[in-house]
């Protein structure tokens, strides 16, 4: 597959692909969706453009503990384990500007329902204690998940903290349409469908995502990484002209290093760039 469709059609996805290169591409694509044609019924997301309410998201880089991440890393001897590290060593201040912005949504005059998703179940409870809230995580049973999500279904300026396993597939939580991703998964599906809880059909307000992301840390370079499987995953499946983010030095790099253009948005430009 990769022979035949995968590699060509990523390598006319770059910043620096040539001419030739994106033609290719082009050409593999069509290729490709020729032959599923007869054994797959298939429509563009656009089809959902009228009937969806508007979605914008915020990137939100942050600091975090660099000393407390230099001990960590030091005890490290792979990338699950360096996620972690670099989860708890930005720890407060994700948790800091998650409870920022739910304050300034809880300020405006209608405040919206927020749900706040994250991998780490201890990191939910830290901001239940922080800012109270309704819990959704495997370690809850069943019937204590039901009750909760109903009761933040008629709650009004309500917050509900949902561990991204459990709650990211089979959910319907069209009664918030603010979202916060504390944290970044892997596979940036988990990250879509956990976002798909809220927008989706059923949903009667705009929806806001806020992704908080650890600069110059293992979490970035997830994040930019992403962004390049998602283009790839728009040039495929729905013919989109994706923007040619990367070059293929850069894709590279990111596997290494980071780059360090970003500005850390405080805690205190929240509310002023946010809403």
């Amino acid at each position: 597959f990769r022979k035949t469709y995968g590699d060509i059609i990523a390598r006319g996805t770059h910043k620096d692909s040539t001419t030739d290169d994106i033609r290719a591409s082009e050409r593999a694509v069509q290729c490709m969706r020729w032959r599923v044609a007869a054994v797959m019924h298939d429509k563009s997301a656009a089809i959902l453009a009228n009937s969806l309410q508007p979605k914008t998201e915020y990137r939100i880089m942050h600091a975090c503990n660099r000393s407390m991440l230099k001990d960590r890393l030091s005890e490290v001897s792979n990338v699950i384990e360096e996620r972690h590290a670099v989860h708890d060593a930005a720890r407060y201040e994700k948790c800091m500007l998650t409870a920022s912005i739910i304050d300034s949504v809880r300020s405006c005059a209608e405040p919206d329902n927020i749900v706040v998703f994250s991998s780490r179940i201890e990191t939910l409870l830290q901001m239940r204690s922080m800012r109270p809230g309704y819990t959704f995580t495997g370690s809850s049973s069943i019937k204590k998940r039901a009750a909760a999500l109903q009761a933040f279904n008629n709650t009004n300026g309500g917050v509900l903290y949902v561990s991204t396993k459990a709650g990211g597939l089979g959910v319907d939580i069209t009664s918030a349409n603010r979202v916060i991703l504390m944290d970044l998964s892997w596979n940036p599906t988990e990250d879509t469908q956990a976002v798909a809880r809220s927008y989706r059909m059923g949903q009667t307000k705009p929806v806001c995502v806020y992704r908080l992301i650890a600069t110059d840390t293992l979490e970035e370079r997830i994040y930019r990484l992403n962004i390049h499987k998602h283009s790839i995953a728009a040039r495929v499946l729905d013919e989109t002209d994706v923007k040619r983010v990367y070059t293929q030095e850069d894709l590279r790099r990111l596997t290494a290093d980071v780059d360090e253009s970003e500005a850390v948005l405080s805690i205190a430009d929240i509310h002023d760039t946010m809403l």
